[in-house]
């Protein structure tokens, strides 16, 4: 899903940037970056977006693309228990890339569940479904890189 040389370009960019990533105020030590608001993302980013795009399991055709998102967790930080809006008669799904894995903490929570995911692995959420993460420990931070779509349901 994602070449080393990628994932390094855009964790570099990231942490360049990170002071001007948004504070998520649903919970703290979380930040997070709509991609479509920034100019120099590289294009590492764009090519990795479009392979998970075209990794669908359905037609594309049938399917709006919501925002993309770099979401950086830190020690301390977790991602508070919800669902997400959605369109009715559309499912909203989140494809989330983990590009940095905290040492303990971090893994997802579905519907009560946590659920493993490695570096470099993609997590598909339909986000209509409660979902959390656990609490991150440590200096080493939970990176994710968040690609939204909803398609016909």
């Amino acid at each position: 899903m994602i070449k080393f040389t990628e994932r390094v370009q855009i964790l570099v960019w990231v942490f360049l940037n990170r002071k001007k990533f948004k504070p998520n105020p649903a919970g703290p030590h979380r930040w997070y970056a709509e991609i479509e608001h920034y100019n120099d993302v590289p294009s590492a980013f764009y090519k990795v977006r479009d392979r998970i795009l075209k990794s669908l399991d359905f037609d594309y055709k049938l399917v709006r693309q919501q925002k993309t998102f770099i979401t950086v967790i830190t020690n301390g930080g977790y991602c508070h228990e919800h669902t997400d809006n959605h369109t009715p008669g559309y499912a909203h799904l989140r494809y989330n890339l983990c590009l940095l894995k905290p040492l303990r903490g971090g893994r997802h929570i579905i519907e009560g569940k946590c659920e493993e995911q490695q570096t470099k692995e993609a997590k598909v959420i339909d986000v209509r479904y409660r979902h959390a993460s656990e609490k991150v420990y440590g200096i080493i931070p939970r990176v994710a890189m968040s690609v939204g779509v909803e398609k016909i349901d």
